[in-house]
């Protein structure tokens, strides 16, 4: 972020608990399953974030300062409540070595995003068992197009 603005005053505070509404423009708060993986050695049973990701959230969100959520997970992980005291979510995946780069360049509106969403993100568990989705399958960008589940034109926000 720094490289992508070099005259922009960036305050990383691993706790977020440094946040003061008069000196923050926005919150970018990257959170991240631990350990970010996908398959077999990374396999869990608790699909929820990590306490420590929410309380950073619990202190940064409803402070009066836009709040933008990068979650970065190789799993759509319980989707949390009160995601609403959040301005903005994106779920970047496994974004790999470079994908630093094309998150800053999604963040800063230099490229629009060209996905949607493969899975729901689930609000409870079991996720076998879960019929309630916070983001449903199939979300992704502003645009209409033909819903391949109910045959409908609809609207996708942005997620």
């Amino acid at each position: 972020m720094t490289e992508a603005l070099p005259t922009t005053s960036v305050t990383y505070d691993v706790a977020g608990e440094g946040l003061n509404a008069s000196l923050h423009q926005v919150v970018l708060c990257v959170v991240a399953e631990d350990p970010p993986y996908a398959e077999w050695f990374g396999d869990r049973t608790d699909l929820a974030l990590s306490m420590e990701d929410q309380h950073v959230l619990d202190a940064v969100t409803h402070k009066g300062v836009p709040v933008v959520v990068v979650q970065l997970a190789g799993r759509p992980l319980l989707a949390r409540d009160d995601w609403a005291g959040t301005d903005a979510l994106l779920h970047a995946w496994l974004p790999g070595s470079e994908g630093g780069y094309g998150i800053v360049d999604v963040l800063l509106g230099r490229v629009a995003p060209v996905g949607r969403m493969p899975v729901g993100l689930p609000r409870d568990l079991p996720v076998a068992e879960a019929t309630r989705e916070m983001f449903a399958r199939g979300r992704g960008l502003s645009y209409e197009e033909e819903d391949v589940l109910c045959g409908a034109s609809v609207l996708q926000p942005f997620l």
